[in-house]
């Protein structure tokens, strides 16, 4: 697995920081990543501070990324931007003022147990039935060769639940950029509720549609179940996994539901970049045992994280304290 090399076109000083003046339509930029993915604003939406930014490049080309305005300093625009004028530039940052009360939401023991609790009945109940048992399929090589199957079988559990709407957005989002949107922050909440997580942010903006908080807590429990019962009715507890990582800016650990991770060591080799004579401030690679019941998202039932390229990836509750972050 290689991503796309950084876009080299043009230095940092041929762009202009990022700043709110910049909130235009189709004004073009930079995202401030490593290599400097390009695109543009496509829309704006000043009633709850958020912009839409398309990509232009790179495997993620034409994905479309929801950010909150303060995220704009995230950001480099080109010199012939169009600026907001002073008016409105206050009136959006009105509007930023009106979403700055932060959350907190520590994860409770007691509320963890009872969810677990109903995650793992479900997931007997699936394994009763028998729907997820496949011959010889006892090891995590074995069920990648059986990975269209699962696909399949997990998008009919999950329509017969009602559920694939609230799927197909939170697993499309998650690919394309696990930290951006009100979505997943909506989602973020609900699993700090449901003592998975701990969340620390700001509040979320109440967006129309999104489901309600009860229809994401059932989701959660019903894909987690899922994944429970793919792995316990073909006798697989653990699994190693592994992460690599690799960043220009100095180490920071930040409030995040979730944490990627691989079965293969050659992509966690790639993304860490160690060996690489480069410019990197902080590469590391991880290996860890894995319990089945750390997993919330795999590729093995989600086909969009099998659309652009074969990584193998695991989505892990975030947890520092266990290594996980």
């Amino acid at each position: 697995m290689q991503y796309q090399t950084k876009n080299l076109t043009s230095p940092d000083s041929a762009y202009f920081e990022g700043h709110i003046k910049y909130l235009v339509e189709n004004n073009k930029g930079r995202y401030l990543d490593d290599r400097r993915t390009p695109g543009k604003i496509i829309k704006t939406d000043p009633h709850y501070a958020l912009f839409y930014w398309e990509i232009s490049d790179f495997e993620d080309a034409g994905a479309v990324w929801e950010l909150p305005f303060e995220a704009i300093t995230d950001f480099q625009f080109e010199k012939d931007s169009s600026e907001l004028s002073e008016d409105m530039q206050e009136y959006y940052s009105g509007t930023i003022k009106k979403y700055e009360r932060k959350l907190h939401i520590k994860p409770l023991s007691r509320t963890k147990t009872q969810t677990e609790h109903e995650v793992n009945k479900q997931a007997q109940e699936i394994i009763t039935a028998h729907s997820i048992c496949f011959e010889h399929c006892t090891t995590l090589s074995a069920l990648f060769e059986m990975k269209n199957a699962i696909h399949d079988i997990f998008q009919d559990y999950i329509n017969i639940n009602g559920l694939s709407l609230i799927e197909q957005q939170t697993s499309e989002v998650i690919v394309s950029n696990p930290y951006a949107g009100e979505w997943l922050k909506h989602l973020f909440i609900a699993l700090a509720n449901m003592g998975f997580v701990e969340y620390r942010g700001r509040l979320a903006r109440p967006l129309d549609p999104l489901p309600s908080g009860h229809d994401f807590k059932q989701y959660i429990i019903k894909r987690l179940a899922f994944i429970r019962a793919l792995f316990l009715s073909n006798t697989i507890e653990t699994i190693p996994l592994y992460r690599g990582m690799s960043s220009s800016y100095p180490w920071t650990l930040f409030p995040k539901a979730f944490s990627s991770w691989t079965s293969e060591y050659s992509v966690a080799k790639d993304l860490a970049e160690i060996e690489e004579n480069n410019d990197k401030e902080v590469s590391y690679i991880l290996k860890r045992k894995t319990h089945i019941n750390e997993i919330f998202m795999s590729c093995l039932e989600t086909s969009a994280m099998n659309k652009k390229y074969d990584e193998k990836e695991f989505l892990l509750f975030c947890r520092p304290d266990k290594g996980v972050f």
